[in-house]
């Protein structure tokens, strides 16, 4: 039973920690999807910066060639930076999910270890009760040997019924007289 114990204990600790990993996750497929959007706008602005007559994507006022340029670097750094971190992030999330799996393999294999516990605790209650009942028959056992003991010594030493002794003895007597 203390191993069932020990069992439970490390189940409960793996739903924690695989409650944990979900949630890391979910925060991660959020920022992703924050993350695609803020890359969608920025392709829309680098369509902007691309055509013929380029637009400045904030106030859509026609702006220098090199200007637009300029814009179209940062705007292609950032996007690839946030598309760096977009696939990282579902690696991260792969890798979340891969953990997460194995922690509820490992705790359906526990919680088929512990359905024994019920069974193995009436087991065990039995067992007490047995040896409660054993150890009560033994103190009586005791107890009964001393008794018998002192009936022994008794009618050893003839010690027992001194009335009907005496009585017995004086028959004795009358009957030796006739």
């Amino acid at each position: 039973l203390a191993q069932l114990a020990e069992k439970e204990v490390q189940r409960e600790a793996r739903r924690e920690q695989r409650e944990l990993l979900n949630t890391q996750a979910i925060e991660l497929k959020a920022t992703n999807t924050a993350l695609r959007a803020h890359m969608d706008a920025l392709k829309d602005r680098l369509n902007m910066l691309q055509k013929a007559e380029a637009t400045c994507p904030v106030c859509r006022q026609p702006i220098a060639p090199a200007e637009a340029m300029r814009l179209a670097g940062e705007f292609q750094s950032e996007g690839k930076s946030a598309a760096d971190t977009y696939r990282a992030n579902g690696e991260r999330v792969n890798a979340l999910s891969y953990q997460a799996e194995q922690l509820k393999s490992s705790m359906q294999k526990l919680e088929q270890e512990l359905r024994a516990k019920s069974a193995l605790q009436t087991y065990e209650a039995r067992l007490t009760e047995r040896m409660q009942r054993a150890e009560a028959a033994q103190v009586e056992r005791e107890s009964l040997d001393v008794q018998a003991a002192i009936v022994e010594k008794r009618l050893a030493d003839a010690d027992y019924e001194r009335k009907a002794q005496a009585r017995l003895a004086a028959l004795r007597t009358e009957l030796s007289a006739l």
